[in-house]
């Protein structure tokens, strides 16, 4: 058991990793009976599988042959905003981003911070009523290094909460 927590935490910390070094995506759909549809992508040695009902499965095999499979199911604000836990989203007014793969995304302390939880800061926030943008694929699944882009097309409104925003 030990040892499955382990390798789920290095899945979901050396996924960004991965998923950035390689160059080539292949993407099928499977069709395994009425409901049971897969998205596969794979890349090199990393294969991403999202289920209908919006769970993604990470596979993930290293250079000494160990491999990785991490179940990541979807937030529980997903269902409202009409997201499969299939791309990035971005959240404007919090200056937050999520990401199947790593999670939540958010600046602190002067740089980008991944999280499986939203910030401290956010614990009140509902983020089934937050404006909410779904983005398309980049390829480089790194949402943040668009942020000033993304700033200026989904400008932020005022919110209730403090909000750390990265400098210009």
């Amino acid at each position: 058991m030990r040892l499955k927590i382990l390798m789920s935490g290095l899945a979901i910390v050396f996924l960004p990793f991965l998923a950035d070094a390689q160059t080539k995506t292949k993407t099928e759909i499977k069709k395994k009976g009425p409901g049971k549809e897969k998205i596969i992508q794979a890349s090199g040695t990393t294969k991403i599988e999202r289920d209908k009902d919006g769970t993604t499965t990470v596979k993930m095999e290293s250079l000494d042959g160990h491999e990785a499979k991490v179940k990541i199911a979807p937030p529980k604000w997903a269902l409202s905003q009409g997201y499969l836990n299939d791309r990035h989203v971005y959240f404007p007014d919090y200056h937050l981003f999520y990401t199947p793969a790593r999670g939540y995304v958010y600046w602190e302390d002067g740089r980008w911070i991944n999280s499986a939880e939203v910030p401290a800061y956010m614990k009140g926030v509902d983020l089934r009523r937050a404006k909410a943008q779904i983005l398309e694929e980049d390829g480089n699944g790194f949402p943040e290094r668009n942020y000033r882009a993304l700033k200026q097309q989904y400008p932020a409104e005022p919110v209730t909460v403090s909000v750390p925003v990265p400098a210009e």
